[in-house]
């Protein structure tokens, strides 16, 4: 790359090279909307980086009107089958849990939160889009409510749905309840979770998700 190539949005106007922490390479360059700003040799040569920032905004803007709004409704029902049970079901690309993919805002999204969103509204954080069908692939918007995890653990209980989703079983947990709260005593007093999965042999993010409340959030009944 030389002082003066047009890259993208970006021309080059001066080379900068800097020794601290490591070597390396930047450019000073000019975007098309007139702003000035100092990028990494790499980030312009991967594609990376394109203009100084201006795109991704329109992009954003892009996203909140109502054309791409409509666009993307348009694109769910499109990709859906309706079943007996009134379950849009999407029959493009899933995840590896049952659940709908959909490219939404410049990422891959699950197509029931997507719904939602497009036609109920915005997703509170740390909230989940539980679905009242049990149909991971449904992607009804009115067949879809807004809970926390608690809720739809609970939801799946009382319908009698807690089991293993490949094999139809119940679920096999490696702690008794009495034991996760345990786990979360000794953490509280001090012990680390890697301490913790050391003492019970198993991996981190298990005695993380008991020590968060991800898991083992209340007792469940012996036989489901």
């Amino acid at each position: 790359m030389e002082v003066g190539e047009k890259i993208r949005k970006l021309k080059l106007v001066k080379k900068i090279f800097q020794k601290v922490p490591y070597k390396t390479i930047k450019w000073l360059c000019k975007c098309d909307c007139g702003n000035e700003k100092i990028i990494a040799d790499s980030s312009i040569r991967s594609g990376r980086t394109v203009s100084c920032g201006c795109a991704k905004s329109s992009r954003n803007e892009y996203y909140e009107t109502k054309i791409y709004l409509e666009k993307m409704k348009t694109k769910l029902t499109r990709n859906t089958i309706i079943n007996n049970n009134g379950c849009w079901i999407w029959n493009k690309s899933r995840h590896k849990q049952g659940y709908a993919n959909v490219s939404y805002r410049g990422t891959l999204q699950l197509g029931h939160r997507v719904s939602y969103e497009l036609f109920k509204g915005k997703i509170p954080e740390n909230t989940k889009v539980c679905h009242k069908c049990d149909v991971t692939s449904c992607c009804n918007p009115n067949h879809l409510f807004l809970g926390s995890q608690q809720d739809n653990v609970d939801d799946a209980i009382s319908k009698g749905k807690y089991h293993n989703r490949k094999q139809g079983k119940p679920v096999r947990r490696k702690f008794s309840f009495s034991q996760a709260q345990e786990i979360k005593k000794m953490n509280s007093e001090g012990m680390s979770v890697k301490e913790l999965a050391k003492k019970y042999s198993c991996s981190i993010s298990c005695i993380r998700n008991i020590v968060i409340g991800e898991t083992y959030i209340k007792e469940f009944p012996q036989e489901i």
